[in-house]
């Protein structure tokens, strides 16, 4: 790293990720659609990566606040995001007793849509533009060629110690360890953008990013069946028609899903002999 400026480059990192987030909040305060509400999810994530590793470059940046009203965003949104993706599943399956279950489901979801539109016009989005410039100018201010060495080996022992707490993390034997495999996801979820913050600053990462993804998108849908189910019981209990054909055969097919993508991750995470590759 003798001519790349790691401070010019993580600079230039938080301010594309500020423009991207702005642009998603603005977009969501409309009308926040599945896409979009999924897209400013990843964008926070990708932010508060970025974060972390300008963080542990110089950890005289004082981040919490910034980063506190960034995780408060993500989380007031979770809940609208996984309605949507349930009523997405739905949409298109027609028998009768599910249509109940459907209407059920849009009903919470545009509620929830509402609620989210309101939080996200009162996301200060002035106050966090100026904590990245001013963390920016800082980081420009304090570029040097004798502390960029420095900078290299925090982030990459950063980024080790990341990767040592996902292979660490055990694995669950089955899709009902819902907490286990939250943990796992949140894990790679975590890792993955650190490594992809971490290859553009300094131009490479010993993050596995393809498989890291791969992972984590399969524990995702299987997490998004487990949220399926939960509201099929609590729907069809209220009404005692938990034992109606359609509804069972919903859950079946839903609990077939999981264990099928179950195995497919769990295979692949065993066949590592080493993480990475």
């Amino acid at each position: 790293m003798k001519t790349r400026s790691v401070n010019s480059a993580a600079k230039k990192l938080l301010v594309m990720e500020l423009t991207t987030y702005r642009k998603l909040v603005r977009q969501n305060r409309v009308r926040p659609s599945e896409n979009k509400i999924h897209k400013l999810r990843i964008q926070i994530q990708k932010f508060l990566a970025t974060l972390e590793i300008v963080a542990s470059i110089e950890n005289k940046y004082k981040l919490h606040e910034l980063r506190a009203t960034l995780a408060k965003t993500k989380k007031n949104t979770s809940h609208l995001r996984d309605l949507q993706v349930q009523f997405d599943f739905l949409k298109h399956r027609e028998k009768k007793q599910l249509r109940f279950f459907k209407y059920y489901l849009k009903k919470r979801k545009l509620k929830k849509a509402k609620r989210t539109k309101k939080m996200l016009s009162k996301v200060p989005l002035g106050d966090q533009a100026q904590a990245v410039h001013l963390l920016a100018k800082n980081l420009e201010a304090s570029d040097n060629q004798k502390c960029r060495t420095q900078a290299v080996n925090k982030m990459n022992g950063f980024v080790h110690s990341a990767l040592q707490s996902f292979e660490s993390t055990p694995w669950p034997k089955n899709q009902d360890k819902s907490k286990s495999l939250h943990a796992i996801r949140r894990k790679a979820k975590h890792l993955f953008y650190l490594g992809e913050a971490q290859r553009v600053i300094i131009g490479k990462t010993e993050v596995n990013l393809d498989q890291l993804k791969k992972i984590q998108a399969t524990l995702g849908k299987i997490q998004n069946d487990q949220a399926l189910i939960r509201n099929i019981n609590k729907f069809f209990k209220k009404y005692n028609q938990q034992g109606h054909a359609d509804v069972k055969e919903l859950k079946q097919l839903t609990s077939m899903n999981q264990k099928k993508l179950m195995s497919s991750v769990g295979s692949k995470l065993l066949r590592q002999e080493k993480w990475p590759n």
